[in-house]
């Protein structure tokens, strides 16, 4: 038993195995699958797990290091905690192949958001909330061309119907995004527009269901738990 099996553990992300020394997080280290070593898994034990804010301030900070020191990341939502070192490196090898094919798809790529408050009386919520923005996003679209790097919707807010945008493009992107909103701004002053980013892509998490012995790490949407 390794001297990290102490206790739980907080799964915060999977990186590339060959950069896993790239990282110097405190409280943090790497598990490889034993394998390939392609895959490291970046785990720790959180300074307070009954303090929610810190907690959550803890996790969002190494991953967002790990985004920052990395050519790829998956990043795992706050709530998956896992009883040793082992039971780590069996989910990376039982899952290998499909986080294999995630840190491929995320490689040299960040997540971008716009965020919108859409005041039209004919707007309603919709997963095609394309069609319903009173305002061009193309120069934003063109920054992520394939759908699947897309994701758009509009949500009841508490001022009215919220444009939600996320888009995964390359990383040394960000600076033509800014530009890209700037013009919209410019073009439509009456629209409260808000970006953010660059991020791990949280909202493009959406490989299978990983297993681990016998249960399932929901990796869809917008939570990640053990299902027994």
């Amino acid at each position: 038993m390794s001297k990290h099996d102490a206790g739980p553990l907080d799964l915060c992300a999977v990186i590339p195995g060959n950069e896993a020394n790239r990282l110097c997080i405190r409280g943090c280290y790497v598990v490889l699958n034993r394998s390939s070593r392609r895959l490291a898994a970046i785990i720790g034990r959180p300074p307070d797990r009954a303090n929610q804010t810190r907690l959550a301030l803890w996790h969002a900070r190494v991953v967002a290091n790990a985004q920052k020191a990395c050519s790829a990341v998956i990043p795992f939502r706050l709530g998956i905690f896992v009883s040793s070192e082992s039971e780590i490196a069996r989910l990376l090898e039982q899952n290998a192949d499909t986080l294999d094919n995630q840190l491929r798809h995320f490689r040299g790529r960040v997540e971008m958001g716009v965020r919108a408050v859409v005041r039209s009386s004919n707007a309603r919520p919709s997963d095609n909330a394309r069609t319903q923005i009173p305002v061009s996003l193309d120069r934003v679209r063109a920054l992520a061309p394939r759908p699947e790097d897309r994701r758009e919707r509009l949500m009841h807010g508490a001022t009215g119907l919220i444009f939600e945008g996320c888009f995964l493009i390359p990383r040394l992107a960000a600076p033509a995004f800014w530009r890209a909103l700037d013009d919209v701004r410019r073009d439509t002053p009456q629209l409260p527009l808000l970006g953010s980013g660059p991020w791990a892509p949280f909202s493009f998490c959406e490989a299978p269901a990983l297993r681990l012995a016998g249960r399932s790490v929901n990796g869809r949407g917008d939570s990640y738990q053990y299902e027994e």
